[in-house]
């Protein structure tokens, strides 16, 4: 019997493309390595879902991605500006005074990129801006070298799953991250925030501000920001109008105003149910460590490192007290009364008044920074072997890794802060120091650390890996985490 062949149909399948972008190039060719386009405005003119538009070395103007037509990726197929080492911003984009504008689109991402603007340009109002809204951007891996003229780092607006991470972003007025009037779900992670110009009265280093006169929410629903670090700023981390949102893993430092602080001032409502843990937040004379102003219920603020020089550790109004909790935390500060309370926060406390009157922190331990920190006079925050910040930790809510991205491998009595314990030498990370841990040295020797992840063969935490880090191997071989 003659048999009739079965033929299958083929699931279809998007083709998706790769172009290049060269200071070499013309925006008549046709966009390949060989042949590469000139302007990266022009690749925004050819790209469909899925594409990557990798710039090679050299300086452009900014673009714009949305403002003429409609463009976006899928969840799945998302759109990629992907640069080279050496690929600087240092002129607006032709539609805005701002280096790279993404305007009513959907997973696009921006990677890699240098934006600094000329000396002589006009103020700028961003450096990279998402507004507009939008959904499952992502902003990583960017210099962000603006000049006290310049108004934000990056900017975004009615976000939706927006993720900025491992970026640098030093030098404007304003705010370094600013996401403005409302947002859902925002992740800002591994960013390095620093030297903002104090020009302006915000100089925020992180800024979420729900505004309620601009339409949408008024309201940053959820969120993440961990593994932060922002130093030589005014405010450190402001949060007006964000709820449950998780605050962890940020190191704060040597900055002019407050260090976290959960607010309702612009938004249409408080800031409420969020979880503030393992950060260490180093603050001036003065100025709190951490805010919690108005109707800020529902905080919890556990497992953090809290040092002012004579200011409270903790500023607190009593209006946020509802479901809200403080515990397991270190406090440094020379003054007698750590803690401000009561309506507006008016009333100093000693730590037995504070917890006699709200019952928080009564885990809590008060120390200095010569013990708890490895060498607080240059700056480096690690712990020491002995800190009073090991072994403290509220386990339920301590997360899995570290500033570092190291795991925390404790459980129980975990280590509080940012950083977990790291034995100097211990570059392998099994909680010993052994003949393998050179091994990491011999790998990585003359690297240097480019984001917050940690530089396996690093032992003394400089950034970088040369012959000094076999000192801490032998210094310690055959030493256990105690």
């Amino acid at each position: 019997m003659k048999r009739t062949p079965l033929i299958e149909n083929l699931e279809s399948r998007t083709l998706f493309s790769s172009y290049v972008v060269a200071p070499t190039g013309s925006d008549s060719s046709a966009g390949t390595s060989a042949a590469p386009w000139q302007t990266i405005q022009k690749a925004v003119s050819a790209v469909k879902a899925g594409d990557v538009v990798n710039v090679r070395a050299g300086s452009y103007a900014g673009f714009v991605v949305g403002w003429d037509k409609l463009l976006s990726g899928t969840a799945s197929s998302p759109i990629t500006f992907k640069a080279d080492p050496g690929v600087i911003i240092n002129a607006v984009n032709y539609r805005s005074r701002d280096g790279i504008s993404i305007e009513n689109s959907n997973y696009i991402i921006v990677d890699g990129f240098t934006v600094q603007p000329t000396t002589a340009d006009a103020a700028w109002r961003s450096g990279i801006r998402l507004g507009g809204g939008g959904t499952g951007n992502v902003v990583r891996n960017n210099n962000v070298a603006m000049r006290s003229q310049d108004t934000q780092g990056i900017y975004s607006s009615f976000s939706q799953n927006l993720v900025v991470e491992y970026n640098e972003i030093s030098g404007n007025q304003d705010a370094g991250i600013y996401s403005a009037n409302s947002a859902i779900n925002p992740i800002v992670r591994g960013n390095y925030v620093h030297d903002l110009s104090l020009i302006s009265a915000q100089g925020v280093g992180i800024h979420f501000n729900g505004d309620a006169s601009q339409g949408g929410t008024g309201i940053i629903q959820g969120g993440l920001i961990e593994g932060n670090r922002v130093v030589n700023c005014g405010n450190a981390i402001n949060m007006d109008g964000m709820q449950n949102a998780v605050i962890r893993n940020n190191v704060v430092s040597n900055n002019s105003g407050k260090g976290i602080a959960i607010y309702n001032r612009d938004a249409s409502g408080a800031s409420s149910g969020n979880t503030v843990i393992n950060n260490t937040i180093i603050q001036p004379a003065g100025i709190a460590a951490i805010f919690v102003l108005g109707a800020a219920t529902n905080t919890t603020i556990a497992n953090n490192i809290f040092a002012t020089q004579s200011g409270p550790d903790i500023y607190f109004d009593s209006a946020a007290l509802s479901g809200t909790r403080s515990d397991n935390n270190v406090l440094i500060t020379s003054s007698g009364r750590p803690f401000q309370g009561g309506v507006g926060g008016d009333t100093s406390m000693t730590l037995d008044t504070w917890r006699s009157t709200y019952n928080f922190d009564t885990r809590s331990v008060v120390s200095n920074a010569a013990a708890v920190f490895s060498d607080p006079a240059s700056g480096v925050y690690t712990l020491r072997q002995s800190s009073p910040a090991r072994h403290i930790a509220d386990m339920s809510k301590i997360p899995a890794y570290d500033f570092f991205n190291l795991p925390r491998f404790e459980t129980t009595g975990g280590d509080v802060g940012a950083y977990r314990y790291l034995i100097p030498g211990d570059t392998n990370f099994d909680g010993k120091v052994t003949a393998q841990d050179y091994t990491a040295i011999d790998a990585t020797i003359g690297m240097v650390r480019t984001g917050n992840e940690y530089l396996a063969g690093d032992t003394n935490f400089d950034g970088r890996v040369t012959a000094q880090d076999y000192t801490a191997i032998d210094a310690n071989m055959g030493t256990s985490a105690p």
